[in-house]
């Protein structure tokens, strides 16, 4: 568990020292995910909550033209998202979709020229929206070649991830670049966030206002699984109890395939249902063994607002994700999701969430999942229901955002801002 007494004096009352604030006036967003993007990730979890109270322009620069319509012929956006580049999603919302040559992947050189690009449409549609002094919040740190040509009064780097394990960075060429520019980001920001606390561990060194703000959930949201009236989806309401249940990216790199392999093979009698986009940020993702097994339903994505409904059938949730250097920094969104539910959760040991490891069965080895699977289906103590759902409520998006808005605000007030 992370030692809150190596964080950095926050504004918030139980933390130390209370600091002066500043307003925020306006947000510009660089993100590594569509706003239309079927996974509500943390990152449409929090700029959703900042836009309901602050202008936000929220920016995807990242999609080439090939990459949008493979998008589309997929399912993760719209086909209409290829036309509609730049729209207004809420009273405070606009949300641009510049698209890319996608060259940088052959020649270095073009990324420069596709970001000085998106560079001023950016700031000319900021201006037309009546931007003042706008933080720019960043989420990727490839976008570090837009950070000099935008205007902004502060520099927010999100950090949710630990890039350099991403597959897209595995040739030592572009992993070497991409720790180059985030090293860069981080030194330049005036404010670094992180997710886990290994993320926080790795940029504290380079920049000493770094912050552990972890991922949260929306219990409200979750908790209707716990709803008599909830009618379980037609999908999975007629099959064969017991129901063991994943949602989430199915990609390679992080979810232990082999893993869901082996637990359906070693238990027939139950039945796996696993829900979300396959191969996410890993082509090389390959499910073919996985269909084959007869006790395992591949779903596919569904609508954030339907997923209650989905856990509301299943009898255990799981979290099969692999222990390598990318988990280590990861903190899944959906961990306080599936404690909301009060449905007793399956884990592998990951790092993160090592404080609430006591709320659930955390598994050391594949054999011991399996076990635990079974010791899970046979949970009966009301009072551990009580405490997952007591946890949950604890961390929640609307808490995290308050207190993001209470760092920058402090930031903006103490004059930590680009000279």
């Amino acid at each position: 568990m992370l030692d809150s007494t190596l964080l950095p004096q926050s504004d918030d009352p139980d933390r130390g020292i209370l600091l002066p604030r500043g307003k925020i006036e306006s947000i510009i967003c660089l993100s590594t995910q569509p706003w239309n993007d079927f996974g509500w990730t943390n990152k449409r979890q929090v700029m959703g909550r900042l836009a309901a109270r602050i202008p936000l322009l929220y920016v995807f620069p990242g999609s080439s033209v090939a990459g949008a319509i493979r998008s589309c012929v997929l399912g993760r956006l719209p086909f209409n998202a290829l036309f509609r580049r730049f729209e207004q999603k809420g009273e405070k919302l606009w949300v641009y979709l510049p698209l890319t040559s996608g060259l940088d992947r052959f020649v270095d050189k073009f990324r420069d020229f596709d970001f000085r690009r998106v560079s001023e449409s950016v700031n000319h549609y900021s201006q037309e929206l009546g931007f003042k002094n706008p933080v720019l919040w960043i989420y990727d740190p490839m976008a570090l070649a837009m950070v000099n040509r935008l205007e902004k009064r502060l520099i927010v780097y999100d950090c949710v991830d630990d890039f350099k394990y991403f597959p897209a960075f595995s040739d030592p060429k572009k992993r070497a670049r991409m720790i180059a520019a985030e090293r860069e980001l981080v030194r330049q920001a005036n404010l670094v966030l992180t997710t886990a606390p290994a993320l926080y561990e790795s940029k504290k060194s380079l920049n000493p206002n770094t912050y552990f703000t972890p991922n949260a959930g929306d219990p409200d949201h979750f908790g209707r699984a716990m709803q008599n009236d909830l009618p379980i989806p037609k999908e999975i309401a007629g099959l064969r109890k017991p129901l063991i249940g994943f949602y989430g990216a199915l990609s390679d790199y992080k979810v232990d395939l082999e893993l869901l392999i082996d637990l359906a093979r070693e238990k027939p009698e139950y039945n796996f249902i696993l829900i979300g986009q396959v191969g996410v940020s890993d082509r090389r993702t390959d499910i073919r063994e996985l269909k084959n097994q007869s006790n395992v339903f591949l779903l596919g994505p569904r609508p954030y607002q339907d997923l209650p409904a989905f856990v509301k059938g299943f009898d255990v949730l799981m979290i099969p994700y692999r222990i390598n250097e990318y988990t280590r920094s990861c903190y899944p969104i959906k961990f306080h999701e599936m404690l909301a539910t009060g449905k007793p959760v399956v884990i592998t040991r990951l790092e993160a969430l090592s404080e609430f490891h006591h709320l659930v069965y955390t598994a050391q080895s594949r054999e011991d999942f399996i076990n635990l699977i079974e010791k899970a289906l046979n949970e009966n103590d009301p009072e551990v229901i009580k405490k997952r759902v007591a946890a949950a409520r604890e961390n929640t998006w609307d808490k995290k955002v308050e207190r993001l808005i209470g760092l920058v605000e402090s930031a903006l007030g103490n004059g930590n801002e680009p000279s």
